[in-house]
């Protein structure tokens, strides 16, 4: 009598394995134009963050500028300040 019943319920979770393996067709579990979006998203963070880089070092370069320029002023007045007065 048990025998009859566990046919039953193996036959059916056979056909229900069956049916779920031809229901996914064996298809890649990813699609191709998602991929591309993807990519295509990382590259273009990759551009922002590689110019936001170059920008703030362009920044720190142009604000270095003027502190060394002071110093090649003063050695260019031979020692005079501002006002004029030497300080030899």
């Amino acid at each position: 009598m048990y025998t009859k019943k566990m046919k039953k319920v193996f036959a059916l979770l056979t056909i229900v394995t069956v049916m779920s393996f031809v229901a996914c067709k064996n298809k890649p579990a990813h699609d191709d134009k998602a991929d591309s979006m993807r990519r295509a998203d990382s590259i273009h963070r990759a551009d922002s963050i590689a110019a936001e880089e170059a920008r703030a070092k362009a920044e720190a370069e142009a604000a270095a500028t003027p502190d060394s320029l002071k110093g090649d002023s003063a050695n260019m007045n031979n020692g005079t300040t501002t006002t004029g007065t030497t300080t030899h």
